[in-house]
């Protein structure tokens, strides 16, 4: 995972993994239809015109975007993913010791998610009925995917309504 969301640059930086190849899309360009492939100074030449296409490579407007990205993530902006990750860590923590349907959880900075028992489908559907929207994974976890620019109370609103659907959750299979 790239651009920032795991708190680092690259969540590779995290695990002390130098990839040699990586490739990035989506938020690169702020959502706008982006990718680049980023490769290491020493395997530059290995890679000559034509080996590498892209029907979204970099036009002028999304390079723009990208460009914008990237120095508000040094301009702040990461530091911040950071801090709003460590807030919504912590509350998904308090969730799991309160919810015994909770086993896990799960992933780091602004990509975070709960591994529940019996699976994150049904905890979905409250949650978009609150208004909550979350996707799921492997059909056990709970994908938890908040914008780079949250804010303090928005984690907040979200921990609240987590744990109104895992109350209701709670209720409906009991």
């Amino acid at each position: 995972s790239g651009c920032g969301r795991t708190g680092t640059f690259l969540c590779a930086d995290q695990a002390g993994v130098k990839p040699d190849i990586v490739s990035l899309a989506k938020p690169l360009a702020g959502g706008l239809p982006m990718g680049a492939m980023l490769v290491q100074r020493e395997l530059v030449d290995c890679i000559g015109p034509g080996d590498h296409g892209s029907t979204f490579a970099g036009g002028p407007l999304v390079c723009r975007a990208a460009l914008v990205l990237l120095d508000e993530l040094e301009g702040g902006l990461q530091a911040k993913v950071i801090e709003r990750g460590k807030q919504l860590r912590a509350g998904l923590e308090t969730l799991r010791d309160k919810f015994e349907c909770v086993l896990e959880v799960r992933g780091m900075g602004l990509m975070q998610g709960l591994q529940l028992k019996g699976g994150a489908a049904e905890l979905r559907s409250i949650l978009h009925r609150m208004g909550l929207l979350v996707g799921t994974a492997g059909g056990e976890v709970l994908r938890i995917l908040p914008p780079y620019v949250i804010t303090a109370p928005e984690i907040e609103t979200v921990l609240d309504l987590l744990g109104a659907g895992l109350s209701e959750l709670q209720e409906s299979r009991s």
